[in-house]
């Protein structure tokens, strides 16, 4: 007797990577893992659903001190008026 078990798909982080590496199929449980010098952007875990679909969005590894760069970022606007 085989049972069919619906399968997600393999999912990539850049940077990163996800245990478990190889198992995609219903009722799996993802979760990130950057490399050492980066930080996980958004989701930390995912679920595989009964669908074939993950939980919630795709997580990236930033560089670590990205947000910093632009939180501390200002855009400056000159204005030059000739009359």
């Amino acid at each position: 007797m085989y049972i069919f078990m619906p399968d997600c798909g393999k999912i990539d982080i850049p940077n990163g990577r996800v245990d478990p590496a190889n198992d995609t199929s219903y009722p799996v449980n993802l979760t990130y893992f950057c490399d050492p010098g980066y930080d996980l952007v958004g989701d930390k875990t995912r679920a595989c659903q009964s669908n074939r679909s993950w939980t919630g969005s795709n997580s990236t590894c930033k560089p670590k001190g990205w947000y910093k760069d632009k939180r501390h970022s200002y855009v400056i606007f000159l204005i030059a008026v000739t009359y």
